[in-house]
């Protein structure tokens, strides 16, 4: 399906159904995980002695060992059934998940969470590709759409409830009752997912992806490209937003999971919006429409600063920024051959964490504290932002017309 490509909705089957609530939980538990950190990073940061500038090397850690452990394990996971390496890697996040709350210090933080992303770059590219192995193309924008709302489930009732957990029991609980989940996700996966080795096409030592291909092929890179920019652009902000408005917006911590929850109820419902609108009228129209009202938000909000309530600032930037990120998926998902599905997802998931691990860093060396733990160059950080949203629009454009060619060319 590339932007041309326009079908009515075709139901479901009951497998299809099952496959993707199983994936959506999957996603759901690994976006908590990796996305509470950041809201939680203020209560942490304070109890381990850690500067809140610092939240984003914390939230780096994580993903740049995601892209490590994708990047070593991208040419095997092919070979692999699909059901059995996501029960191993949910389980692996689970536990290394708890542990987390063993954390005493900054530099025992920064390894319990390196050691979750290592199972977290694995646990999204065998997400991805059974998605992409179980449902034909002509429902695949709605299929993305509904696991990626699992993002803004997060958001909803995820980390308000580990927010809660901190406030009441403290910071650790949050990671036990989240790793505690994660493994009771990942015995319904082994219990529950029906089996896909009919749809699954596995390679072998000929076929798998390689780096050389990928370094070869337009469609590669320009898709892999297309999922670096987009989070890299989001993740310049998301894991400062917690600390700028309790310090600098003077937002009360005790709302900030209500905060998080209304904005993972736009970002649900832009989401399957824009899953809905992918399979109607293709991609490049709500990838256009929702990353042009990211950048205003953007613009606005954090450039020029505009006195603009702080529950619409994260509501709008929430709805937008999840929305956008579907019909972005739904064209990178195109470009790999049946076979290779599971490479090059776990090629994206490790460009996915480099993107937004580099983004997180970068974004808190430029970012600095005060007197008053106010953060300071928020408005450079959010031009720097605007730049790539841009980029990711022209972006997506090149990687539209290569599908469509490749299209025409099988035809």
């Amino acid at each position: 399906m590339t932007t041309a490509n326009k079908t009515d909705a075709a139901p479901w089957l009951r497998t299809e159904k099952q496959i993707i609530w199983l994936i959506a939980a999957v996603q759901f538990i690994h976006m908590v995980d990796f996305m509470m950190v950041m809201p939680l990073g203020p209560d942490f940061s304070a109890t381990i002695g850690m500067d809140p500038s610092m939240i984003g090397i914390i939230g780096g850690a994580y993903t740049l060992a995601a892209a490590f452990s994708t990047l070593v394990c991208f040419r095997y996971l092919d070979r692999f059934d699909r059901k059995n390496a996501l029960v191993f890697a949910v389980l692996g996040l689970a536990i290394s998940t708890a542990l987390t709350a063993l954390a005493r210090d900054f530099s025992t933080m920064l390894i319990f969470r390196a050691v979750a992303g290592l199972f977290g770059g694995p646990v999204t590219a065998l997400a991805l590709a059974t998605i992409a192995d179980a449902i034909p193309v002509e429902k695949r924008g709605r299929a993305f759409g509904l696991v990626m709302a699992s993002f803004s489930a997060a958001a909803v009732a995820g980390v308000p409830i580990g927010l809660e957990l901190a406030r009441f029991f403290g910071w650790p609980s949050a990671f036990v009752v989240v790793g505690s989940a994660a493994g009771i996700i990942a015995l319904l996966i082994y219990k529950k997912m029906p089996d896909l080795s009919k749809n699954t096409v596995k390679s072998n030592n000929t076929t798998a992806l390689t780096f050389k291909a990928v370094l070869d092929s337009r469609r590669h890179k320009l898709g892999l490209s297309v999922m670096f920019v987009a989070v890299f652009s989001i993740f310049l902000l998301i894991p400062h937003l917690s600390a700028y408005w309790q310090f600098n917006r003077g937002f009360p911590r005790e709302q900030i999971g209500l905060l998080y929850m209304a904005g993972g109820v736009a970002a649900f419902l832009l989401s399957t919006a824009s899953g809905q609108l992918i399979d109607k009228h293709g991609a490049m129209l709500p990838l256009i429409l929702f990353t042009c009202g990211l950048i205003a938000t953007t613009f606005f909000a954090f450039t020029l600063l505009f006195a603009v309530p702080v529950s619409i600032i994260f509501i709008t930037y929430m709805g937008f920024g999840a929305a956008r990120s579907v019909p972005a998926q739904t064209l990178s998902s195109m470009v790999p051959a049946p076979h290779q599905r599971a490479g090059y997802m776990s090629l994206q998931s490790a460009t996915q964490s480099l993107g937004s691990g580099t983004a997180a860093i970068l974004s808190s060396y430029l970012i600095s504290t005060n007197e008053n733990r106010e953060l300071v160059n928020i408005p450079v950080v959010s031009m720097i932002s605007i730049l790539m949203l841009l980029l990711l629009m022209w972006l997506c454009s090149l990687l539209s017309r290569e599908l469509q060619h490749q299209t025409a060319l099988k035809t």
